[in-house]
C-alpha cells in the first residue's frame, strides 16, 4: 500500500493521514479497539459496585456519583487506548491524543446524560399533565 501512495505523489502530510486510514482498517487494531471501547466502561462498573459501594440496581447514584462515573470512563478509555497503542509500538503524539479522547470522552458522555435528563423531565411533565387532565373530568 506504500508503493501505491508513494507512486501517487503524495506530500508527506498526506500519506501520513494515509497512512493512519489504512492501519485503523487492521483487524488486530480495529479488534483491540473494540474491546478496550467495551471493557472500559465494564471496569469502571466493577469499581463502582466494589470500591464505591454502588448498589447493582444503581439505587444509590447520586448525582454526584454519577459524575465520578463519567469522569472515571473518560478517563479509563482513553488510558487503556494509548496503553495498547503504545505496546504496539505506536507512540507518536501519546499525550495529545489522550487528551483530545479523554476531552470528546467527557464531553460526549456529558452531552448523553444530560439529554436523557432533559427527556426524562419531558416524559415526566406529559405524564402529570395527561394525569390532570384526565383527572379534571
Amino acid at each position: 500500500m506504500h508503493a501505491v501512495i508513494r507512486r501517487a505523489g503524495c506530500d508527506r502530510d498526506t500519506h501520513r493521514v494515509l497512512d493512519q486510514l489504512f492501519l485503523s482498517l487492521f483487524p488486530e487494531r480495529a479488534g483491540s479497539g473494540g474491546i478496550i471501547s467495551a471493557l472500559a466502561p465494564y471496569l469502571v462498573y466493577l469499581f463502582a459496585t466494589r470500591k464505591l459501594g454502588l448498589s447493582a440496581s444503581l439505587v444509590n447514584l447520586t448525582a454526584g456519583r454519577l459524575l465520578v462515573l463519567v469522569v472515571l470512563y473518560s478517563l479509563a478509555g482513553p488510558a487503556m487506548l494509548q496503553a495498547w497503542y503504545a505496546l504496539s509500538g505506536d507512540i507518536a503524539n501519546l499525550g495529545e491524543r489522550f487528551i483530545v479522547m479523554f476531552i470528546g470522552d467527557l464531553t460526549g458522555t456529558l452531552m448523553i446524560i444530560y439529554m436523557l435528563k432533559l427527556g426524562l423531565w419531558f416524559v415526566t411533565r406529559m405524564h402529570a399533565s395527561m394525569h390532570r387532565a384526565s383527572g379534571s373530568r
